[in-house]
């Protein structure tokens, strides 16, 4: 499996829709920013916090969370340890795009907003096969061959599926999330 290398740009040229494996043995820093498009971060590394309009998830390996467009955020890793993680970097148009799929596959990212909670902390079950949908992904969008890029957006779209499922699954994980007062009176 490939591993992306970090940059700090804060814009999805590529397509619809990017996706990055982060390993990073020096954690990059980040300032608070925001941007146009949802994102995924799937963390598989532990000792990193992150912070979403003024809440600070807590974060396990395994956790997801989930940005919408324009949440003010950044991550707060710690620079001792290797931060591990997949992103998935989606527009808005992606959704319009794949029309087939519904407005169902888009209402995490806005449920996540509209509730004020973007942490999912799946099933060892779902997780590992979130986890094997990101391998595909990944391995998908390293070849060349015919059908290539439609095999990787049905993998997407299948990750999608899953990470909608598993959002609905009820909060057992508050203590996880405190409030940063600071950022809340700037937002």
């Amino acid at each position: 499996m490939s591993k992306s290398i970090f940059t700090d740009k804060q814009d999805v040229l590529e397509s619809y829709y990017e996706f990055y494996h982060y390993y990073d043995v020096v954690s990059p820093a980040a300032g608070l920013h925001q941007h146009s498009f949802y994102e995924i971060f799937l963390f598989l590394s532990d000792h990193v916090d992150y912070n979403i309009e003024g809440k600070i998830y807590h974060l396990h390996s395994g956790d997801i969370l989930l940005t919408n467009s324009f949440d003010i955020h950044r991550p707060e890793i710690s620079p001792d340890s290797p931060c591990e993680r997949y992103v998935i970097r989606i527009r808005d148009s992606f959704f319009e795009n794949t029309s087939f799929c519904g407005p169902d596959l888009k209402k995490c990212f806005t449920n996540a907003a509209s509730k004020d909670y973007r942490l999912i902390r799946p099933s060892q079950t779902t997780l590992t096969h979130l986890k094997e949908l990101c391998s595909k992904i990944d391995e998908t969008q390293q070849d060349c061959s015919k059908g290539s890029h439609a095999l990787t957006v049905s993998y997407l779209l299948q990750f999608l599926v899953y990470l909608s499922r598993c959002y609905e699954m009820p909060l057992t994980f508050l203590d996880d999330i405190t409030e940063n007062r600071t950022i809340n009176q700037v937002i």
